[in-house]
Formats: C-alpha cells, sequence, structure tokens
C-alpha cells in the first residue's frame, strides 16, 4: 500500500489497479492447479505459499487506490452519491463472499485451495471490466475530469487527451514567455 501511495501519480492510477488484480487472477489460478496435485509434498506446498503470499500482496496494494477513483472521477454534484455507491457495492460483495467462501473451503462443496478456480474466474470478469472502464485521472483536475466526460472521451484515451484547460495553460506559458524574452 505504501508503494501504491507513492507511485500513484508517477505511475497512475489505472496501471496499479489493473496489473496487481491481473497478477491476483494469475496468482489465485495457480493456487488452484497446484491443488489438483499433491501439495503436501515440500515443493508444491512452497509453491502454494508463495501464490498465496503473491496474491495477498498484489491485493493489498492494489486496494488502496480504490478511494482515489471514488473521490476523483465523480462530478461534484454525483460525488457523495457515486462516492457512497462505488464503496457500499464492493463492501456488499465481500460480505457475501465472506460468508460463502468458508462453505466452498470446509463446507459442503470441500473445494479447499481449489476455491482458487472461483476466484480466478470471477477475478478475471473483474480485470475485464476494470481494463474498460477504468479511466486514467493521474495529474488531471475537476474541471479536466468533467470537461473529459462532457466531450465524451474515450475513458481509456484520458491519459492522452490535451484539455482546453491544458491548452489555456501552454498559451499562458508561451505569452509569458515572448513577454520575458522582452
Amino acid at each position: 500500500m505504501i508503494a501504491t501511495a507513492t507511485l500513484t501519480d508517477s505511475i497512475g492510477r489505472r496501471p496499479l489497479t489493473v496489473y496487481p488484480y491481473a497478477i491476483t487472477v494469475v496468482s489465485v489460478l495457480c493456487l488452484g492447479i497446484i491443488c489438483c496435485f499433491d501439495y503436501t509434498a515440500k515443493a508444491t506446498s512452497s509453491l502454494l505459499i508463495f501464490f498465496a503470499c503473491l496474491a495477498t500482496f498484489s491485493t493489498t496494494g492494489a486496494s488502496a487506490i480504490g478511494y482515489a477513483f471514488a473521490a476523483e472521477i465523480p462530478q461534484q454534484r454525483l460525488r457523495a452519491q457515486t462516492a457512497g455507491w462505488s464503496l457500499a457495492v464492493p463492501n456488499c460483495i465481500a460480505i457475501i463472499f465472506s460468508f460463502c467462501t468458508p462453505l466452498m473451503i470446509n463446507g459442503s462443496a470441500k473445494w479447499g485451495v481449489k476455491t482458487g478456480f472461483f476466484f480466478a474466474g470471477t477475478g478475471t470478469v473483474a480485470v475485464a471490466i476494470a481494463w474498460f472502464i477504468l479511466p486514467e485521472a493521474a495529474r488531471r483536475t475537476p474541471t479536466e475530469i468533467d470537461e473529459m466526460f462532457e466531450k465524451k472521451v474515450n475513458l481509456r484515451k484520458f491519459d492522452k487527451y490535451v484539455t482546453e484547460v491544458q491548452v489555456h495553460a501552454h498559451e499562458l506559458q508561451d505569452r509569458k514567455k515572448a513577454v520575458d524574452e522582452v
């Protein structure tokens, strides 16, 4: 989480969200695959621990960035409602999973660590959705973000779009340079 908080503006919010969650998906898929074999052997149990730690590390690092999206992306008039929904929905899903996961692992399903297959499937869907709907808002002002939404800029092109605010700022810099040169 410290690395995520430190690198948010330099690397960007979108890559710090999508890529760690993709790593988590691959990790839990590997957990499921490992458990199809004898995972009590020393080599496979070491792999089990490695992929469990990798999944935990990558998920924890990426989870902090959701709050930045909830605070930055919505327009001012919709911010409270959007932030509320964007934080309530995942918490409801977490409550459902906190009830269902023990049943999948130890309950009547007895999937054990093969539960990784289930989470790899749901995680793949989540990463695919995030890939298409998460805009990059690093180094953008609320005015710039509002402008891009009003002009219906493709969400995946937010990082390369030149806003009117940026154009105006460049014009002011050019004028200042011209005045300084005189």
